[in-house]
Parts: C-alpha cells; structure tokens; sequence
C-alpha cells in the first residue's frame, strides 16, 4: 500500500515537472525576453508550491497513521 502511494507520489511529481518544464519551454520560445522576470518569479512559486505538496503530504501522513496509532495502543 505505502509503495503504491510512493508511486502514486512520483508520478504526480513527475507529471508536475512536466507540466513546469514544458510550459516553460513554450514561454521561452514565445517570449524570448521576458525570460528574465520569469526566471525571478520563479523561485516564490516554487516556495509556494513546495509549502502546499509539504502541507499536503504532512496531512496524509498524519491521516496515514493515526489508525495504526490506535491499534498499537
């Protein structure tokens, strides 16, 4: 079950990678010149977006395990 929630992970991961990578290849190609503030804008959204995967996957770990705490007990 964790294995497949690992996979699950990566592949969302990997499909968000993408999704950056190509959108901004398409923007380079597009605009040439506005690289550079995108370039600067870059590193907030990426702050903003790791808060929110870290957040979420805090949330599921939580959840995750909050059973197998009661079980223990």
């Amino acid at each position: 079950m964790k294995l497949l929630k690992m996979q699950h992970g990566l592949m969302h991961v990997t499909l968000l990678l993408g999704l950056v990578f190509g959108l901004r290849k398409m923007l380079y190609n597009m605009h040439n010149q506005h690289i550079n503030t995108l370039l600067k804008a870059a590193p907030r959204l990426w702050m903003q977006t790791d808060n929110v995967m870290l957040s979420q996957r805090r949330q599921a770990i939580a959840l995750s395990s909050f059973p197998v705490k009661q079980i223990m007990s």
